[in-house]
């Protein structure tokens, strides 16, 4: 085990513990295994090799539905933090399918492509069902 993974290791292990205390300590712990296991996954080619490192080193807490959502909830930080403070859900899964990931998908939405077409919506002019019958026709027959 190289020396980030022990890090890794340790960290897991000590935000581990947090998460079995009081809830202003499990926040502290949650945040601190999202960012861990995210960060620790990036060290390995494939979830099954992770999942032996964590076995390895006696940090297999969770099933692989727990690790997954802790992964994405360390990828996605800052969101994770805000959701953190306002849920009464303690479940990684449920957390990340319905409260970040949501939040997420919005963002990415909202931030996605901002250019307006040339034409605007009322001057588009949109082919009737005649204009497609035809056109099909056209390339049947040119097919022929």
């Amino acid at each position: 085990m190289n020396h980030k993974q022990q890090a890794y290791a340790n960290n897991i292990c000590i935000h581990f513990k947090l998460t079995e205390s009081g809830h202003s300590d499990w926040i502290k712990g949650a945040i601190g295994l999202a960012e861990d296991f995210y960060q620790a996954r990036q060290e390995f080619l494939s979830n099954q090799e992770f999942a032996v490192w964590l076995a390895e080193n006696e940090l297999d807490y969770f099933d692989k539905d727990d690790r997954a959502a802790l992964i994405n909830l360390g990828e996605h930080l800052e969101v994770t933090k805000e959701v953190l403070k306002e849920t009464k859900s303690i479940s990684y899964q449920l957390i990340w399918r319905d409260e970040v990931q949501p939040r997420v998908r919005n963002v990415a939405n909202t931030t996605g492509c901002t250019a307006e077409p040339e034409n605007s919506e009322k001057d588009a002019v949109l082919p009737t069902e005649t204009d497609n019958a035809s056109a099909t026709e056209d390339v049947f027959t040119s097919q022929a």
